[in-house]
């Protein structure tokens, strides 16, 4: 008797070929989408980062547990502005695994009180949650 593969496998490998040949912020979220949906367990939204100087760069992990059934894609993460750089794994996470997406701030052209984020797009219910970093930038005057 064969072994075939999992037909939930294929067709999700077949969407990760997609997805990694693909340029279009838009067809990666749409792609992302049409998979299975699954849920998530998030440890927080929000990082305060506290006082630092212009010029520092922040970076900070924010953590997505998959505590659904289906394997975790993670397809887009739209920063909110180019000061604001984003690292993710393009890889599928296993149920009960964790992603993780991380943020790069550069404070290089930024004063006072900044709140920068994102919006990361991956196949659950909500198709997408904000994540921010929020502090205060001194200047060395």
């Amino acid at each position: 008797m064969k072994n075939y593969p999992n037909p939930s496998f294929v067709l999700l490998s077949l969407i990760l070929l997609i997805l990694a040949g693909c340029a279009d912020p838009q067809k990666k979220i749409d792609a992302v989408n049409a998979l299975p949906k699954t849920t998530i367990e998030i440890t927080e939204t929000l990082f305060e980062f506290g006082i630092v100087q212009q010029g520092d760069r922040i970076k900070h992990s924010f953590v997505f547990k998959n505590t659904g059934t289906q394997p975790l894609v993670i397809g887009h993460v739209k920063t909110s502005c180019s000061c604001t750089s984003s690292d993710w794994s393009n890889e599928p996470v296993a149920p009960g695994a964790e992603a993780i997406v991380t943020l790069d701030l550069n404070t290089s052209d930024k004063e006072g009180g900044i709140s920068k984020g994102a919006l990361v797009f991956m196949n659950t219910e909500e198709e997408k949650v904000r994540v921010m970093m929020k502090g205060t930038v001194e200047t060395g005057k």
